[in-house]
Formats: structure tokens, sequence, C-alpha cells
């Protein structure tokens, strides 16, 4: 059996409270093979967002391991993890530096896990790709490389947060309720150009979302947390799964 591209094993993770002690994550165990599209749902405190964390290293775990292609990522930084690991959160002014342009923001992240330099970034053929890339969402984007990030609408920015999540050969994409802010025009745009990205490029994907409609139409594979544990794991086949059962078990 080939070892996961991803896999979480037996990962708690607390946190101290006005209340206590509150549980975010209890024994989480997941084992995602490469390429694979998982889509996350749950309510409010049910751990969605921890779970991000704890992957891309920001927050520790308690107890368990986070293996990536079969090395363990505990211990490792959070600096270091994002050479092999994008994420999106869900405000589009974060993940972008808005005094540069949208090409150079693209040649950052492109460069991500190798030292830049100044012919590299220059190439016709590096813009050609970035438009390419910025193609898929169909909002435009392409043709403002040279405009600065600042004047773009919110929805611009999070398609440029998507594109540039997937640069600089990272081996995970995570995704943070990335269509959350966004209006349901420009959001139904933004999540066709980011599965286009994602299947092209043949992403391991996790996205948390809060829409069931989203969750059980798009990706592979459906993961419901509750209270910090799995209450349902399982492919995504809509002849098997319908949304009222995920709302049932939450």
């Amino acid at each position: 059996m080939p070892i996961p591209h991803l896999e979480m094993e037996n990962v708690t993770v607390s946190f101290p409270s006005s209340v206590g002690i509150v549980t975010a994550l209890k024994d989480i165990s997941i084992k995602i093979p490469a390429g694979q599209w998982l889509t996350v749902v749950g309510g409010n405190g049910s751990g969605k967002t921890t779970l991000l964390n704890v992957i891309s290293g920001t927050v520790k775990v308690e107890s368990g391991s986070v293996i990536l292609d079969g090395k363990s990522l505990n211990g490792v930084p959070a600096y270091r993890r994002c050479r092999r690991i994008g994420r999106v959160f869900q405000n589009p002014l974060d993940g972008t530096a808005p005094t540069l342009s949208v090409f150079e923001n693209l040649c950052l992240a492109a460069r991500r896990s190798r030292a830049p330099t100044v012919r590299g970034l220059l190439k016709r053929a590096l813009r050609d790709e970035f438009r390419r890339i910025l193609a898929e969402f169909k909002i435009g984007l392409e043709a403002r490389l040279d405009d600065p990030v600042a004047v773009l609408s919110g929805g611009l920015r999070q398609c440029l947060s998507v594109a540039m999540a997937s640069l600089g050969g990272v081996e995970l994409l995570l995704l943070d309720e990335h269509l959350a802010a966004l209006d349901a025009k420009t959001a139904q745009l933004a999540l066709v150009g980011t599965a286009e990205l994602i299947t092209k490029m043949r992403l391991t994907t996790i996205m948390v979302v809060h829409d069931l409609g989203i969750a059980t139409g798009y990706g592979d594979r459906v993961l419901a947390l509750k209270r910090g544990g799995i209450v349902l794991d399982v492919m995504n086949d809509l002849r098997i799964l319908k949304q009222e059962e995920i709302r049932n078990v939450l």
C-alpha cells in the first residue's frame, strides 16, 4: 500500500479558556492520498481551522503526529512548512503584498522554495504561465499583471491568493473558507477557477467550507467535524451521499 501523502495520527490539541481546557481536536486520525481533494465541514468551534493550523504549523500538537510524504512535520516550524504547503485564508486582504503588482506577487510565490534571480523573474515565459493560470478564474485577472494588488477588489485578490498558493512546487493546498467573504457571483467564479487549478495541477487539497452544496458538489471526499472529533468521513459520491446525512451528524 502506498504511503499517504498526508497523514495525521491520533492528533489532539487543547487550549485554555475562561471555562477551563477546551479540546479543539480530539484524537484525529486521517490519511489523504496524493492528489485527493478533501472538503471539511462543521459548525463553529468544530475544529476546522485548528486542523489546518496544525498542518501548517501555526498550532503545535499536544499529542500525535502530522506526516507529509512519510516524514514527520512535528517540530518543523511554519516558515519551513510553507515551502511545501500553500494556504489561503478567509480574508481577501491576507496573503498578498498590496504595494506590489500582481506579477510581482506571483513571482514571490513561484520562488518560495528557491533563491530568486532577476533573470528568472523577468522571463516572458513566466508571464505567459501566470496569464494562463489566472485565466482559469475567468474574471479578467490575467490582463492585470502590472496592476498593484491594492487596487483590486476583494474577489480578485482572493483569486490571486489561490493562484499564488498553488505555485512554487507546493505539495499540499489548504483553503480555509476562502469563499466566505465574497459575494455569491464572485464566490462561484472563484470556486470554479479553484477547481480548475486543483484538477489540472493534481494538488492534494484540504478545503474548509460552510456550504454543504459545495462540500458535496466538489472534491473527492467529505470530512465532517463536531466538537473536535470526526463524525463523518466518506468518499463524495452523490449517489449515496446526501446533504441531509451531513446535517444529521453535525
